[in-house]
């Protein structure tokens, strides 16, 4: 053994302990993170040579510090190699690659608990080196007795033999061969010395630097003699359990008491198949310790078996994998504090946006109303009364637009999708584009006459591409070329891993809208999704356009593609799951015939929540001729159905306070007149609707705010369908 060596790695056994961590003290130090910094220090202090860890940052404040209780073991044999004062280890802390220095870390050892274990290794050398010098001097001894010893045995006996009283003497060829026999032994014997040694050497160095491998990994080793029903384990693996050092041969009762109660069928059924030889076993699993700490455990283990194959020991190793699981379980958390606060940005952002738009659209309204308020009295106001509504009406509908949008984006808009061809969706689009695309950008579209269809809301369709050619328009202020194709594909799952969709692959139809107008800026390209982001000017554009586009494209079973060169143009491509061909092509924009119904003082019964809604309601339904109750919720509507005579038509808000809402409202009083049309309002989006049974099909579903002309057409559609009076 070299002492000095030993001396030396006495005292930088600290700084050895702190090399593989440093990086991971660096990071703490720098984010001044005093959580993860005890973390570590408790880490490092597991450790039984180490007395203290201290974090410290450059400021020269300390992070975290952590002591441990003396050792209370014996003086070691060795302690000669050390003085006996703790020693003291320091190493920086830097953060890569920047060279910054952000405090350091500071571990004081024990020194006598290290050289504690050199007193183990020397005391195992000496005596492992007493047993095989004992068997090569008996493996000596034997072999000189039988090449040497028998031979002069037998010359002695007979030289001291006397026949008829002549000495015999030894024959010349007897002493040769003894001779020989003498020779050969001295071969032998240093040959075995030599071998011995050669091998004593080489043994030596392989424990060493197992029990290096070991002790830096942290592995534990066990041996379960199954036939004795015995298991020993070793100084590591006694630690990783929560064991006291010091040997341990026990029993499967024994190993099991520390296993989490929660992970011990599990381990079994692992343990079973293995000894079955169904599995190999390889198995994770938690240890509670006695001060009820929680440690995760790796295990491994080869199975031995006799030649009938029956299992007769396991050999296995533990590691402990509790830093990993205790990183991986903080680097979840963060990234849901990450992700949450990434969504609240959104959310911020959005409802901001939101918020801006409709307050200018409430202004607008507020303002052209408090102006037709006024006309009264002022007759240049009285006589553009007529542009003040429209101004109103405007704003109103922006504001039902803005609505539409936002429901689009959320996937949550109503779809009524059919087969649909869309060349000749894009053909129809085309023709009243000339209207709002200046002249100085031309307009190409390539068809495809075998397009594959598409089962898509041909309305929802129109407006993605209108949204998405207006954008292309904004970004050619000086003209260009708009190019508009219609393509079939057959997307395989290599394409869509590399774009990250998680579509089915398969077929689809691919729009294709291309400019040739100023790009996007690559650090743009992952945000023009996002609600209200734009780069335009302030007040040409609300930002939602491609929002809803995605959101159309998404809730449709489809995906967008951008691609942008800045300077050169940009390209959005909408893929549709293509569907079987149906008898026909058709755009599917033909509205169904409305059947003519003449009002005769057909009786309504209104109901909503809100009295506004319902003055403005019952005064434009009275000026069209129907007789209008209402009522403010469901359980009064109820009321007053049984007690009127009927009611020909009932219009309803779906979401209402009380205990009746719009549905369950319909299902009671159909439960009087079976055939009663019903239409209904909301203000939120029919996909959030929980319908149940009380919503047919062919029921009216209105999204406010509702037009005087779409509830007329709504309540004629009703009321046409209607085949027994009430």
């Amino acid at each position: 053994f070299d002492l000095d060596h030993e001396r030396a790695r006495i005292e930088n056994f600290g700084a050895q302990i702190l090399a593989p961590m440093a990086g991971s003290f660096s990071r703490a130090a720098f984010r001044l993170d005093e959580v993860v910094a005890a973390e570590l220090a408790r880490g490092v202090a597991e450790e039984p040579s180490v007395l203290k860890v201290r974090v410290v940052d450059d400021f020269g404040d300390v992070l975290t510090s952590v002591d441990t209780a003396p050792s209370t073991q014996a003086t070691p044999f060795f302690s000669f190699l050390v003085s006996g004062t703790p020693v003291v280890s320091r190493v920086p802390l830097v953060v890569r690659p920047e060279n910054l220095a952000v405090g350091f870390v500071e571990v004081t050892v024990d020194p006598n608990v290290a050289a504690a274990a050199f007193s183990r290794r020397t005391w195992l050398a000496i005596l492992s080196g007493v047993a095989k010098s004992t068997g090569l001097a008996l493996i000596l001894t034997l072999l000189f007795h039988l090449t040497v010893t028998r031979r002069v045995e037998a010359i002695a006996a007979r030289y001291s033999s006397d026949q008829a009283g002549v000495p015999t003497h030894p024959r010349s060829d007897e002493l040769d061969e003894l001779d020989h026999a003498l020779q050969g032994w001295e071969r032998e014997r240093a040959r075995l010395s030599a071998s011995g040694i050669k091998q004593e050497k080489a043994l030596r160095q392989a424990l060493e630097l197992l029990t290096l491998a070991q002790a830096s990994g942290d592995i534990g080793t066990w041996d379960f003699d199954l036939v004795a029903d015995k298991v020993r384990w070793d100084d590591i693996n006694l630690r990783l359990h929560g064991l006291p050092e010091g040997g341990y041969v026990g029993d499967f009762a024994k190993w099991a008491a520390v296993i989490h109660p929660d992970d011990m069928p599990r381990m079994s059924r692992e343990y079973k198949a293995a000894l079955d030889g169904q599995a190999a076993y390889d198995t994770e699993y938690r240890v509670v310790w006695g001060n009820g700490e929680i440690k995760h455990l790796k295990g491994n283990a080869t199975i031995i078996r006799d030649a009938e194959g029956v299992a007769v020991r396991i050999v296995g190793v533990n590691y402990d994998l509790t830093r990993l699981r205790r990183s991986e379980a903080e680097l979840t958390r963060t990234q849901l504090i990450a992700a949450q606060a990434q969504k609240m940005e959104g959310i911020g952002h959005l409802t901001g946006g939101v918020a801006h738009d409709f307050n200018n659209l409430l202004a607008i309204i507020l303002g052209n109303l408090e102006l037709l308020q006024e006309a009264e009295n002022d007759a240049a106001l009285w006589e553009d009364r007529h542009d003040i509504i429209d101004n109103a009406i405007t704003a109103a509908k922006r504001g039902g637009d803005l609505t539409t949008k936002m429901l689009a984006y959320a996937r949550k808009s109503t779809l009524d999708p059919k087969p649909l061809d869309l060349n000749a969706a894009v053909q129809e689009t085309e023709r009243w584009l000339s209207r709002t695309i200046p002249a100085n950008i031309e307009i190409e579209t390539q068809l495809s006459k075998d397009a594959w269809q598409a089962n898509l809301d041909p309305a929802s369709l129109q407006s993605a591409i209108v949204n998405t050619v207006l954008n292309a328009r904004d970004a050619m202020p000086e003209g260009g070329l708009l190019r508009i194709e219609i393509s079939n594909h057959h997307v395989d799952q290599q394409y869509l891993d590399q774009i990250g969709e998680t579509m089915a692959p398969g077929r689809y139809v691919r729009l294709s809208i291309r400019d040739t107008g100023s790009g996007i800026v690559r650090s743009n390209l992952n945000k023009v999704f996002d609600p209200f982001f734009t780069t335009k000017e302030l007040g040409f554009g609300t930002g939602l356009g491609l929002s809803m586009v995605q959101g159309f494209v998404k809730q449709s079973d489809g995906f967008v593609c951008v691609r942008s060169i800045q300077g050169q143009g940009t390209t959005i491509e909408m893929y549709f799951p293509a569907v079987a061909q149906s008898a026909g092509p058709g755009t599917g924009t033909d509205a169904p015939h409305t059947p003519e119904v003449h009002r005769t003082g057909q009786r309504i019964l209104l109901v909503d929540d809100q009295v506004e809604i319902l003055d403005v309601l019952e005064r434009s339904l009275t000026l069209r001729g129907y007789a209008v109750d209402v009522a403010l919720d469901g359980d009064a509507a109820l009321g007053m159905f049984r007690a009127a005579d009927g009611y020909d038509l009932v219009i309803t808000d779906v979401m209402m306070p009380g205990r009746m809402q719009g549905p369950q409202l319909a299902a009671e009083l159909r439960r009087i007149a079976p055939d009663l049309p019903v239409v209904f309002m909301s203000g939120y989006a029919p996909d959030a609707i929980n319908k149940g049974h009380a919503i047919r099909p062919d029921d009216a579903m209105l999204m406010k705010p509702v037009s005087a002309r779409h509830l007329q057409k709504a309540i004629e559609h009703a009321l046409a369908r209607r085949s027994v009076p009430v």
